[in-house]
């Protein structure tokens, strides 16, 4: 069981980010229709969607702006040399988090079941300690899961190649 999770918890190490790069007029077609993230230049942080680009600059469809001021929610458009790099999150399948949800909730149980047996031995469960044993199952899986996800993810940075 052990190993079990000593697996599920450095997945996230094997899952690094990939990164590549992309010629001004593909990013687009690169990007789709998937919600990115940028820093421009100035230091602004931008959370939105790529909608085109022209020689000089990029439309996008804001919708997190870390400088409201200069870039508002809503369609803007960023000079070309305030741009560098884009990045996203794709999510892989869902092997691990099968896998951790499983091993959560038998972890769980595992914690669980010794407090069932104790009070069994003290005369008589009761519903506390069968919610204390379902809560623990559950806890279990339910981090079980979110490990999983967490390794199931991976980000991938778009770099703007240079022409």
């Amino acid at each position: 069981m052990v190993a079990l999770w000593v697996a599920v918890a450095l997945c996230p190490v094997a899952s690094a980010q990939r990164q590549f790069e992309v010629a001004w007029e593909a990013l687009p077609s690169t990007l789709g229709d998937r919600v990115v993230s940028t820093v421009l230049v100035d230091g602004t942080e931008l959370k939105g969607r790529v909608l085109g680009v022209s020689p000089t600059e990029l439309r996008f469809q804001v919708n997190r702006t870390s400088k409201p001021v200069f870039y508002p929610k809503g369609e803007v458009t960023i000079p070309r040399d305030q741009l560098g790099a884009f990045g996203y999150y794709e999510r892989r399948g869902s092997l691990w988090r099968k896998v951790g949800t499983a091993g959560g909730a038998g972890g769980g149980f595992l914690v669980g079941l010794p407090i069932l047996l104790i009070a069994n031995n003290e005369g008589g469960q009761n519903n506390l300690t069968v919610g204390i044993a379902a809560a623990a199952t559950g806890a279990g899986a339910g981090l079980g899961f979110l490990l999983g996800r967490e390794a199931d993810t991976k980000r991938i940075v778009v770099v703007i190649a240079d022409d």
